[in-house]
């Protein structure tokens, strides 16, 4: 089983590092909880990428294919497949409730 380098930009990890940070003002032991359950679902979508379905509105919005992995009911991540480099590359992550930008997935 061949698992896919992962690319995030600064702002992708900037954005879950508030994430960690917010949940850490009520709880640091549920905030270093999540984190982990958050890097365990990335690395499934490393070890198996094409098993996210692909989101039309958000490939629209970016101009390129982007799988959506919904993280514990109220997280979305967006990631896209680069088979010539053998990565997947984290292109957005927002709360549910959150809308995207022009440009964002």
């Amino acid at each position: 089983m061949k698992r896919y380098k992962l690319r995030l930009s600064p702002d992708i990890a900037a954005a879950i590092d508030a994430q960690v940070v917010w949940i850490a003002r009520e709880s640091i032991d549920r905030a270093l909880g999540w984190e982990r359950r958050l890097s365990k679902a990335i690395d499934g979508a490393r070890t198996w990428p094409g098993t996210h379905p692909i989101d039309n509105a958000a490939s629209a919005r970016i101009g390129r294919l982007a799988h959506k992995l919904v993280f514990e009911r109220n997280y979305l991540i967006f990631y896209a497949i680069d088979e010539s480099t053998t990565a997947i590359e984290l292109v957005g992550f927002r709360h549910v409730a959150k809308q995207p930008g022009p440009k964002e997935p």
